[in-house]
């Protein structure tokens, strides 16, 4: 079980699935708020992680077991588990985030499930599931039409002349105002889309700018131990011997001196 912590992040997410599997998730069991099941609104990494509000699987699985009296071995790999969690965690809520885009693309593709209401007695809003990591309510909703376009000759999504002809089983088997929806629909979850882009290139460039970090931190730490290595078997320098002082010159004694003085007198 514990080589997962060590393996890669597919192995991580194995190891994650078989946790929730003992706890009795089980993915069939998750359905959207329209009362159908979408595989489009369901994610891998997203549970693992958790969403919105939710407590992420891991932290369940560490404070499922309590630590005080447990043994030594026990502790070494929570510690060990814990310290990848912390090490790896930018990276796996950069999966989650990219998981998060394909599901969205994937339902921008396969667009399905769409239903109409009306928004008072003026307009038409469309609405279908979409998967959204920060919301607890998995669908998207857009404004369609003004009600009043619909009947009015110079608009060019025209379907009656008659108000009361406007209703929501009119409006869905109405092809052409259903492919009109959808591609309301397409608009509105493309700004969510790449609102998630962003976000994406914000974390990698986040996880690049620390991994630069940690690097030139281990270099750093490299080139001390190395010098450290290179000091403590480098010898002594042996000390330069004293120089000795200069000696003192003897002063001439006075007698000398007038007897130099004499002599210049004599030969003078």
């Amino acid at each position: 079980m514990l080589k997962y912590v060590k393996s890669d992040i597919y192995d991580v997410y194995l190891y994650y699935k078989s946790l929730l599997t003992t706890v009795g998730y089980s993915s069939n069991t998750n359905q959207n708020q329209m009362g159908r099941v979408n595989r489009n609104i369901e994610g891998a990494f997203v549970k693992l992680m958790g969403e919105n509000d939710e407590v992420p699987a891991y932290e369940s699985f560490l404070n499922r077991f309590e630590l005080m009296n447990a043994p030594n071995l026990l502790k070494k790999y929570t510690k060990q588990y814990k310290d990848f969690i912390a090490t790896e965690k930018m990276k796996l809520d950069r999966i989650c985030l990219i998981e998060e885009i394909i599901l969205q693309l994937r339902t921008r593709e396969t667009i399905e499930g769409i239903k109409l209401n009306f928004l008072g007695n003026n307009y038409v809003y469309a609405r279908c599931p979409y998967y959204r990591r920060d919301t607890n309510s998995k669908d998207i909703r857009t404004m369609v039409d003004n009600i009043k376009n619909l009947v009015s000759p110079f608009s060019n999504m025209h379907l009656s002349d008659n108000i009361d002809d406007i209703s929501i089983k009119f409006l869905e088997s109405n092809e052409t105002f259903m492919e009109y929806a959808k591609n309301k629909l397409k608009d509105a979850m493309m700004v969510v889309i790449k609102k998630n882009i962003k976000k994406l290139n914000d974390l990698e460039a986040a996880i690049v700018l620390r991994e630069q970090k940690e690097k030139e931190k281990k270099i750093e730490e490299t080139n001390k131990t190395v010098a450290k290595k290179a000091a403590a078997k480098k010898p002594a320098a042996k000390k330069a011997p004293a120089k000795k002082p200069a000696a003192k010159k003897k002063p001439v004694a006075k007698k000398a001196v007038k007897k130099v003085e004499k002599a210049e007198e004599v030969f003078a």
